[in-house]
């Protein structure tokens, strides 16, 4: 008998999906997974940073990101949990950009609601370096 999936591995399952679609550079799968009136706190002072409010402006942040680097930006997923309200992920992002590159880990937090991401919380692992980076 198969068991009904839970709550969190639901949860799991969705950010799984949304990194799968960052990886593959699917913007159309990516956006599916947001709400419309989806929240993000992007950390840092730089041309990305701040707090952006709907799909529209998640999109300019993808745009802005994928011409600043030449597309050579790329996040890969480390470490997933959940519960039953938020997703909390450790990645790994790293992008060139004006003869320069970084690498780093950050920790993002996704709250879930109905089955999509209606809120993200980025943590840099170096602010300095990253604000450096994006100058």
């Amino acid at each position: 008998m198969m068991e009904k999936q839970s709550i969190q591995q639901e949860n799991i399952a969705l950010i799984q999906r949304l990194y799968k679609s960052i990886e593959s550079f699917d913007f159309n799968a990516y956006m599916e997974l947001l709400r419309d009136d989806i929240v993000y706190h992007a950390a840092g002072n730089c041309p990305v940073s701040g707090t952006h409010k709907g799909k529209k402006a998640i999109a300019e942040i993808g745009r802005i990101t994928f011409e600043e680097t030449k597309g050579t930006h790329r996040v890969k997923l480390k470490e997933l949990i959940a519960n039953k309200s938020y997703a909390t992920a450790i990645d790994t992002w790293s992008a060139a950009r004006n003869g320069k590159t970084i690498c780093m880990d950050n920790i993002i937090v996704y709250k879930i609601e109905s089955g999509k991401v209606s809120e993200i919380f980025e943590f840099i692992e170096d602010e300095k370096e990253h604000d450096e980076f994006w100058r």
